[in-house]
């Protein structure tokens, strides 16, 4: 039978991405190894009347970028993103996010990512994400889902037998966390700023000492 893509559970998605207040969005890692998202947006996320912020379909394509890492089994936190906007995106409508990797390297990955709508292509992205040996994000709590999934695939295990797995609720393998679950809960943009500025504060840590060891003479 042909392989068909894999779709990815939404309550595995960042606390933002599963968010229904700010965004419908169906996620799938292809055939390919691409990662491809469809979704709508909501006014919530309005930046110019009408349409949505810059920096919300910036952080789509970041997160996008790092699913396509993430889920082929890849560790990697962003260095650095580059966002080029073409036309401002209209609240109304649907459109597709799709990453790649481009380059991978020995110590990162180069990934690029655009927002489109058939032939319209309205944003795009380049990222250079390093990559960060998994034993050095086991301890952080935000990274635990992503980290959990990693070790799963090294081990062996498929995509599909871990949504299998997660649907089940066996114990096997679940990646149901306390900040999944406060994401089904309403929130406000104050309380969106304080978890991001408190995610924001670690990812930077953790960022600096990734970037040391990018730029670690190799021994």
């Amino acid at each position: 039978m042909e392989a068909a893509p894999i779709v990815i559970p939404k309550h595995w998605f960042s606390t933002l991405l599963s968010n229904r207040d700010f965004i419908d969005i169906t996620c799938q890692l292809n055939v390919d190894k691409s990662f491809a998202a469809q979704f709508t947006l909501t006014p919530k996320v309005e930046g110019p009347k009408g349409h949505s912020h810059g920096g919300f379909l910036a952080t789509i394509m970041d997160e996008m970028m790092g699913g396509v890492c993430w889920y082929n089994g890849l560790p990697v936190l962003a260095a650095k993103l580059s966002v080029r906007y073409r036309k401002s995106v209209p609240l109304a409508g649907n459109y597709t996010c799709a990453a790649k990797i481009d380059r991978l390297e020995t110590k990162r990955a180069m990934v690029a990512a655009r927002i489109y709508q058939d032939d319209t292509t309205f944003c795009e992205a380049t990222g250079v994400f390093v990559r960060v040996p998994v034993e050095f994000l086991r301890n952080e709590p935000d990274m635990a889902r992503l980290v959990t999934i990693v070790d799963s695939l090294r081990a062996g295990r498929s995509l599909d037998e871990l949504i299998a797995l997660d649907r089940k609720k066996s114990g096997t393998f679940s990646v149901t966390t306390a900040e999944n679950s406060a994401s089904s809960s309403p929130m406000n943009w104050a309380m969106l700023a304080k978890r991001t500025q408190t995610w924001l504060t670690a990812s930077r840590s953790l960022a600096e000492d990734a970037l040391r060891l990018l730029i670690s003479p190799s021994r």
